[in-house]
Parts: structure tokens; sequence; C-alpha cells
């Protein structure tokens, strides 16, 4: 399973109950979240074992994925408590000199 995909591909499913007409109970929806839930706990123990998606190198992996565990959030409100493989890594991606660098060009460069 592409989890990225897994976790930003079934986001209309997923908002349901936050203003979307589907109701929490389609059988889309459960789909929906059972992938989601499934794709996390897969990232999760991966990150458990190492620095990063792909061993102990950055990648593009982890660019892919950064998005649906940060700012996706906001949208599709998710928790990530119980994650414990997923939240240190996202102070590490955080921690880095280059997405400090590109959130201040983007989000923040809006309001410039």
């Amino acid at each position: 399973m592409d989890t990225s995909t897994a976790l930003v591909g079934c986001s209309t499913l997923l908002r349901s109950g936050t203003g979307s007409r589907i109701p929490r109970d389609d059988p889309g929806v459960r789909y929906a979240k059972r992938n989601f839930e499934q794709a996390l706990k897969i990232l999760d123990e991966r990150l458990t074992k190492y620095t990063w998606l792909a061993g102990e190198e950055f990648t593009a992996a982890d660019v892919m994925n950064v998005f649906t565990l940060t700012t996706a959030r906001l949208f599709f409100g998710y928790s990530l408590t119980g994650y414990d493989g997923i939240l240190p890594y996202l102070r590490r991606v955080t921690m880095r000199e280059v997405y400090q660098r590109a959130m201040g060009r983007g989000i923040l460069g809006w309001f410039r």
C-alpha cells in the first residue's frame, strides 16, 4: 500500500461529519477510515525502527508524507496520539533547517 496515497486519497470521505453530507456510518467512510488507520500504523511501525522512512537518509518519501502528517490534520481533524514513531519523526522533520526555510517562504511568506 502506498501510504501517502492512503493518507490523502480518501480525504473527502474522512471529512464526514466535518461539513460533509456523507454520514459517518457510510461504508465508504468506514473503508477509508480503516485504510487511513492502517497506513498510519505502517508509517508508525517503520518510524519506530528508522530515523526516516527510507532508513537513515531523508528522501522524497519523507517529503511526500509530511503534509499529511502535519497540515492535513488541520483540515481533517485526526489525532496522532498513540503513534509513538510518528510524533518524534515530526519533531525531527520540523527541526531541519530546510523545513524551517520552506515554511518561512511558504505559509509565513503569504503574510509579508
